[in-house]
C-alpha cells in the first residue's frame, strides 16, 4: 500500500547499498523496476491492459531500463533514445538510439505511448516547446504522452535555475492526452 511505497522511496533516496553508490548495481535495478511497475499501473488507468504489441518510446531513457521492463513484462515494442552517448553505449536494451527529444528521428504517429521522465529540466528552455511538440508528433492519435520533472522546490534539482527546477513554466502546447507530472 501507500505506506510501503513511501518506505521504499525513503530507502531508495537515503540508503547506501552495500558499500556502493545508491544508483548502482542490483539495488539500482530493483529501484528502476519498482518505478517502471508503478508507471505501468498509472498508464493502465488511462489505457487499460493489455499493452501487448503496443509501441512505446522512452525519450531520455538512459540505458533503457524502463523499455526493458515494458518489453518483458507488458509485451510492448519499445524504443529507447538518449542524447548521452555513454548511456546508449552501455544500454542493455535494444533498440537504443542517440537522439534529441527536440528532433526525434521517427515518422509522425509512430508510437502508442511516448514518455519522458525527468528529462525536460535538462533541456534548454528555448527548446521546451519543440521537445513537447516532437513527443506529440511521434505519438499516435489517441496515444498517451507522459512527461515528468522533479518538483519545483526539490533540493536536488537545480539544473538550469539552481537550486530549483525550471518548472512550473508555460509550454505553449495545447495537446490532448499529455500528462505533466511534477
Amino acid at each position: 500500500g501507500i505506506i510501503n511505497h513511501y518506505r521504499l522511496m525513503l530507502y531508495f533516496l537515503f540508503h547506501r547499498f552495500e558499500n556502493s553508490e545508491r544508483y548502482e548495481g542490483e539495488k539500482y535495478a530493483h529501484m528502476r523496476v519498482y518505478f517502471a511497475r508503478a508507471l505501468r499501473r498509472l498508464l493502465e488507468r488511462f489505457q487499460p491492459a493489455p499493452w501487448t504489441g503496443r509501441s512505446l518510446l522512452d525519450v531520455g531513457g538512459a540505458a533503457g531500463e524502463f523499455c526493458s521492463y515494458f518489453a518483458e513484462q507488458a509485451g510492448c515494442r519499445c524504443v529507447n533514445v538518449d542524447m548521452d552517448i555513454r548511456k546508449i553505449a552501455r544500454a542493455a536494451f535494444q533498440p537504443s538510439f542517440i537522439a534529441s527529444g527536440a528532433a526525434l528521428p521517427f515518422r509522425d504517429s509512430t508510437f502508442d505511448c511516448v514518455m519522458s521522465r525527468g528529462v525536460i529540466e535538462h533541456v534548454p528552455i528555448e527548446l521546451h516547446e519543440r521537445f513537447v511538440n516532437e513527443c506529440y508528433r511521434v505519438m499516435k492519435p489517441g496515444g498517451i504522452g507522459y512527461l515528468t520533472s522533479s518538483p519545483w522546490f526539490a533540493p536536488w534539482a537545480g539544473h538550469q535555475l539552481a537550486p530549483f527546477h525550471i518548472f512550473p513554466i508555460s509550454i505553449p502546447c495545447a495537446r490532448k492526452n499529455f500528462f505533466f507530472n511534477t
